[in-house]
């Protein structure tokens, strides 16, 4: 049985298990094999949910960029002593709201997935970011064994948000071997067994022999980059900096390209099998090593116990 520290988390956060993006429903569940976790869904004043709970937690999390709109909403979190993080995802999202959460409550810490968007958009707050980045749960996300007969697939998102993948459709439009499906939404309906989430989702990138993605016009390290090297299966991709900080490194877990080398690359690594198969499974035991839900939970705790210390808890 896990280790269980000391402290008693509030966790406020709409309930996520029937997301596209279900990480934070995973991170509820880990975090509550080592602390003691209170979870609350709805809106409201703290004082009134700290007055609804039989033990008072020594620590609050809220999760409320998931989704079109931010909720749950808490407000008073200034008229307490106890400390907080707001946990960020899309930086470019709700940025001014956010701000303005920020002002208000200064003894708000931020958790953001991505470094470098997160300085950039709040300097002012930089002493108070921390860096928490995705992660992958294995019990979903993992070498299936299934039969690569996917030669060349992209999944996602496309549009003026990803241009990378834009040149894609465009590069392989006439390639029999390219398949492209799109986003599936965030949310769905659990009856439906063709969506591309989950488990689903997980065994299509599994059955892939390359898999492309991109960071985006906001040069963040997509969960795609940790899922597909996760799923066993090689993943052409652009490198940068935060990425690579990350671990990830090129021609080890993955291979680096861009628009100009992408084709030359894609048809070289899609005849050479030991190559193939010899990055993937580095980029495998990389992200199962290195980023999954339990190893970034114990961060998490890390810095919450960190922070209790700093505040004298």
């Amino acid at each position: 049985m896990a280790e269980r520290r000391l402290f008693h988390l509030l966790f406020i956060a709409k309930d996520t298990s029937t997301y596209i993006d279900r990480n934070y429903s995973y991170l509820e569940r880990e975090l509550a094999t080592h602390v003691q976790v209170t979870v609350w869904r709805k809106s409201g004043h703290l004082q009134s949910i700290l007055k609804q709970l039989t033990v008072v937690p020594d620590f609050i999390i809220i999760v409320n960029d998931i989704g079109k709109k931010m909720e749950p909403v808490v407000h008073g979190l200034a008229t307490t002593l106890i400390p907080s993080a707001l946990f960020v995802n899309d930086v470019h999202r709700f940025t001014e709201k956010r701000r303005q959460f920020l002002r208000k409550n200064p003894n708000t810490y931020v958790f953001s997935v991505t470094r470098d968007a997160c300085y950039t958009a709040y300097p002012e707050f930089a002493d108070r970011i921390r860096w928490l980045p995705h992660f992958v749960e294995p019990r979903i996300f993992k070498d299936y064994q299934l039969e690569k007969n996917y030669e060349l697939l992209l999944l996602g998102a496309v549009g003026a948000a990803y241009p990378f993948r834009e040149h894609l459709l465009k590069t392989f439009a006439n390639d029999s071997n390219f398949i492209y499906r799109p986003h599936p939404g965030y949310t769905f309906d659990e009856t439906d067994r063709k969506g591309l989430v989950g488990k689903r989702y997980a065994m299509e990138l599994n059955k892939a022999k390359l898999f492309f993605t991109c960071p985006s016009l906001y040069g963040y390290p997509v969960k795609k980059y940790y899922e597909a090297l996760a799923c066993h299966t090689l993943l052409l991709a652009p490198s940068f900096n935060e990425l690579e900080d990350l671990g990830f490194k090129p021609g080890t877990h993955f291979i680096k390209v861009d628009e100009e080398n992408v084709a030359e690359a894609t048809a070289y690594y899609l005849h050479q099998h030991k190559e193939r198969e010899l990055v993937a499974q580095q980029g495998h035991l990389f992200i199962h090593k290195n980023h999954s839900t339990a190893v970034r939970t114990k961060q998490l705790i890390d810095q919450i116990e960190e922070i209790l210390y700093m505040k004298g808890k």
